[in-house]
C-alpha cells in the first residue's frame, strides 16, 4: 500500500471575492495557516504566485521584503505548542528569559 502524499498548500476561493486564497500546510502540526490573498482572480496566474511564494518566500508587510516559508512554518509553530500546551509559571519564565536574552523584550510582568 502506498503511502499518501500530504500537500503543501490548499487554495479556493471565498464566497463573494474574485481572488483565489492560499493557506499553507504546516508540516510540524498538521494545520493549515490563515489564508493569504493571492489577489489573482485565474486560477493559472494563482499557480505562477503559489510557485513564486513557494520559492522565494511570502511577502511581508512590515518590513516590504519577504519570509522563507520555513521562518512562517516555524513561528507558527512555536505559536501553536505555546497554546496549545499547557505552561507552569517555570515555563513561562523560561520563554520570557529566551525572549528577553534574544533583546526582544525589555520587561513583561508575569502572574
Amino acid at each position: 500500500m502506498r503511502g499518501r502524499k500530504i500537500r503543501r498548500f490548499s487554495y479556493f476561493k471565498r464566497k463573494n471575492s474574485l481572488y483565489y486564497y492560499v493557506q499553507l500546510r504546516n508540516q510540524n502540526t498538521g494545520k493549515y495557516l490563515p489564508p493569504r490573498s493571492t489577489r489573482q482572480k485565474e486560477e493559472s496566474e494563482t499557480h505562477l504566485v503559489i510557485s513564486e511564494w513557494l520559492k522565494h518566500g511570502l511577502p511581508d508587510a512590515p518590513t516590504g521584503g519577504r519570509k522563507g516559508i520555513s521562518e512562517v512554518i516555524n513561528l507558527d509553530t512555536i505559536l501553536t505548542y505555546i497554546t496549545e500546551t499547557p505552561l507552569s509559571f517555570a515555563d513561562v519564565h523560561k520563554i520570557v528569559k529566551l525572549l528577553k536574552k534574544k533583546e526582544s523584550i525589555v520587561s513583561i510582568q508575569v502572574k
